[in-house]
């Protein structure tokens, strides 16, 4: 569940901005490298030698999969139901 709350925190940048595509607007460099960096050493600690004493366990491969594609579809449905909203009501 950690994981999982900290991969969707950066999408927030996608719902937040008013472009219509993500395309049209990117994150700034500092947003992507934090983004990165707070997934990436999340993911890590499952498998560093502080997981046991925090309880964690390793995950297994077809876990990072169907995270993967939870994020590209997370990604995308926001994309679709922004994109008419902001036309509707330029915001």
């Amino acid at each position: 569940m950690l994981l999982i709350n900290l991969s969707t925190r950066p999408g927030r940048s996608i719902t937040q901005s008013r472009h219509d595509s993500c395309i049209e607007s990117r994150a700034s460099r500092p947003l992507i490298l934090t983004s990165t960096l707070v997934v990436a050493v999340g993911g890590s600690l499952t498998v560093s030698p502080l997981a046991k004493t925090l309880g964690f366990v390793p995950l297994p491969p077809l876990y990072w999969l169907f995270l993967a594609i939870m994020l590209l579809g997370y990604a995308i449905l926001t994309q679709v139901v922004k994109t008419p909203f902001i036309r509707k009501f330029g915001e």
